[in-house]
């Protein structure tokens, strides 16, 4: 196996890279992602919980809770763009909760309705973010360098990448 296993491990448990680690949380001595913990904990939640979490989100619509993946978008985006951009466990565990709940109600609207189409929408508009995110990343210079990192952690990096800023050049 290529890398350390430790590294290996914790990556496919938090896909966080050794360097990332404070991007997780441990539970029960296993690394996981803060963000990805809270959106499953509040899509679970949401799910038992389906006739509060309707009647909060009831003003939102059946559409309206896809812009909760909105947060966790921003907060990932400008936190690996702009090292200079607050980044905490904290609004992480929050944008993964409003992000779960989003997806946790549009579950909800399957099961209880029957409605589907809520769930295939949220399942596009997330598809389409991580989409603006490769772009964004590739526009701006980082993805490479963003790659980089998981590359190392596994023993797979066979190429030497140059290192981008941690700003757009695009910006000035």
């Amino acid at each position: 196996m290529h890398g350390d296993q430790r590294s290996v491990w914790w990556m496919l448990l938090s896909h966080h890279a050794p360097g990332d680690l404070g991007r997780t949380w441990s539970v029960f001595g296993v690394r996981v992602c803060v963000r990805c913990l809270a959106l499953a904990m509040f899509a679970i939640a949401a799910l038992f919980f389906k006739s509060a979490v309707a009647a909060a989100f009831s003003p939102c619509g059946r559409w309206g809770v896809l812009l909760l993946t909105i947060p966790a978008w921003f907060d990932f985006s400008l936190g690996e763009l702009w090292r200079t951009y607050p980044r905490t466990n904290l609004f992480r565990f929050l944008s993964g909760a409003l992000f779960g709940c989003g997806l946790g109600c549009c579950l909800a609207f399957g099961l209880d309705a029957g409605d589907w189409l809520p769930l295939l929408g949220f399942a596009v508009v997330t598809a389409l973010e991580e989409l603006a995110v490769a772009f964004l990343f590739f526009f701006c210079g980082h993805l490479e360098s963003y790659l980089e990192k998981y590359e190392e952690a596994v023993g797979l990096r066979t190429h030497s990448h140059s290192h981008g800023s941690d700003a757009c050049p695009h910006d000035e």
